[in-house]
């Protein structure tokens, strides 16, 4: 229930145990998410508490620190069914003040919103791509592009902070419309600190790039788990070369009742319009839900741009920014922005004085780690290791 509050002190004890459990529900909704309050976990050199919430409908768990609470804005995934039992676990060992309150529990929303079709009917048909997400609460489409730190890219009217989790591997809806939800294995918070967004909204200038934190419940980002990323077309298309729109659009268009396709990922092929270095008109279909779609190049798989406009009918697209666009292609490099891997910051290693003889081979082994989201460096990264033993030339 909402405002619902436990605040106490937990003595450390042999076992793990649950010292508080409350059940939050949406009433009269086919989902839920949580929000909680205040709340105290303890911790210590045993290890530390957290939350574990749990959905009565499936069963589905999501498990959050103090940090990856905060990292969530103290909301929960989004659980399918209305009921989540939300529990306070503590490690055997640990102890401290313990503190939940349960601010409220947000339930089914009734998004309105427009339909772009291009024809007298709706022509998308059902898709998969494991690059392509969907972004809730907005209800917007992102996609994670190949760069270093492969961020995700989606319009920029829906970065203005109502975007908060991005979900991938979306199942169908229930055949009354009503959304159905990934695991939250599949459910990622963005990380609002680096967000980037052109500030403006005319055709052909607009976007907004986000990256997330690591999955509380794996510890992996997207791009780990669905091992798929966007690369970038290298060239204006031309008029009449085919596109496919792909994205997580409502299926109320044409007044149709909504269906099990109801903002799940679809993707119509349709022709360019026109290009520019700036701007892409396509005619593919798309609805409420498609902002920030990307427009594939059929015949390469590569993204030509981002769906941002709509405006399609006889003679016209809709309409997207170019991803050649210059000041994309330089927030794509923005040092301070999600896209931009973070330096290796490594210190130099002096090892102990060895006496090396003529002929006899020296074997030092060295281990990085990159700082980034991941930690680890792969065998994409390129580094190169400089070394220099006294009295001879630097080497690399």
């Amino acid at each position: 229930a909402d405002n619902a509050t436990a605040a106490f002190v937990v003595e450390a004890e042999s076992s793990q145990r649950v010292v508080a459990l409350q059940m939050a529900v949406a009433e009269d909704s086919g989902w839920a998410r949580v929000r909680m309050g205040e709340v105290q976990l303890p911790h210590g050199s045993h290890g530390q508490a957290y939350l574990r919430l749990t959905s009565m409908a499936d069963g589905a768990e999501q498990r959050l620190t103090m940090e990856q609470l905060e990292q969530w804005s103290h909301h929960s995934a989004y659980f399918n069914g209305p009921e989540v039992l939300v529990e306070v676990v503590v490690p055997a060992g640990v102890s401290g003040p313990v503190g939940l309150t349960i601010e409220e529990v947000i339930g089914e929303q009734s998004p309105g919103g427009t339909a772009s079709v291009c024809g007298t009917q709706d022509t998308r048909s059902t898709f998969g791509h494991p690059a392509i997400g969907r972004l809730m609460p907005v209800l917007c489409t992102a996609w994670i592009i190949d760069t270093c730190n492969k961020c995700l890219v989606t319009a920029g009217h829906c970065t203005n902070g109502a975007a908060s989790v991005v979900q991938f591997n979306v199942p169908p809806s229930q055949p009354d419309g009503t959304l159905v939800f990934p695991p939250p294995e599949d459910q990622y918070a963005i990380d609002a600190g680096v967000t980037l967004s052109s500030g403006v909204s005319d055709p052909g200038t607009e976007y907004g790039l986000l990256q997330v934190f690591p999955n509380p419940n794996t510890g992996l980002m997207p791009f780990e788990v669905q091992n798929s990323a966007f690369a970038v077309h290298d060239q204006i298309p031309s008029a009449g070369d085919q596109m496919r729109v792909a994205g997580y659009g409502t299926d109320n268009s044409l007044q149709s009742e909504p269906s099990v396709n109801n903002f799940v990922l679809r993707a119509d092929d349709g022709p360019i319009v026109s290009a520019s270095v700036d701007l892409i008109e396509y005619q593919a279909d798309t609805t409420e839900g498609n902002s920030g779609s990307p427009v594939i190049d059929v015949a390469s798989g590569a993204a030509v741009s981002l769906h941002t406009h709509a405006g399609c009918n006889n003679d016209r697209g809709n309409r997207g920014t170019s991803v050649l666009r210059p000041t994309f292609q330089a927030a794509l490099q923005d040092v301070d922005g999600p896209c931009v891997c973070p330096g290796l910051a490594i210190e130099p290693v002096i090892f102990p004085a060895t006496v090396v003889l003529p002929g006899h081979p020296v074997v030092v082994s060295v281990e990085l780690r990159d700082p980034g989201a991941s930690g680890i460096i792969t065998e994409a990264d390129r580094v190169t290791l400089h070394w220099q033993i006294e009295g001879l030339s630097p080497a690399a």
